[in-house]
């Protein structure tokens, strides 16, 4: 049996995957394995988060139409790169004020004042960046649409 070969899994025996082999190799190191663990727990809370909060789930449908309209309107690569980051920014901002109220429910189940200012902060931190990426994509898209319509 060659290393290229065989190798072992537990559901369905002995399978031919020559083309895993790397990511075998990988994960048999131990820091591989931390470093796959880490991304599988960030992976794990990203869909939690998708599953639980439904304003992660709008930016995401806004962030599928925004890519939706460019490739129809043939963006730019530097069009494509502020579109890209902007839809990164929200999304992530969206993800830590998540994690924000998540983290005040913990400490308190009662109103208090001071967790309502945090909430309250944490949520106009992702509004901020939602309306600079509005803007950016009004800039991006509106000529381009413009065009397209009119003439």
């Amino acid at each position: 049996m060659s290393i290229t070969g065989y190798f072992k899994t537990k559901r369905t025996g002995w399978l031919y995957y020559p083309e895993y082999l790397f990511v075998i190799l990988l994960w048999k190191n131990k820091h591989m394995k931390k470093l796959i663990r880490s991304f599988q727990h960030a992976a794990d809370g990203f869909l939690n988060a998708v599953r639980t909060e439904t304003n992660l789930r709008i930016h995401i449908v806004a962030a599928v139409i925004c890519c939706a309209a460019g490739f129809l309107l043939t963006l730019t690569p530097v069009e494509w790169i502020l579109v890209v980051c902007c839809i990164t920014a929200v999304i992530a901002f969206e993800l830590i004020n998540t994690a924000i109220e998540q983290l005040c429910n913990l400490v308190t189940k009662e109103p208090h004042p001071s967790v309502k200012q945090i909430k309250d902060i944490s949520a106009a931190a992702v509004l901020i960046v939602s309306i600079g990426a509005a803007v950016i994509a009004a800039i991006i898209f509106l000529p381009k649409l413009m065009n397209q319509f009119i003439v």
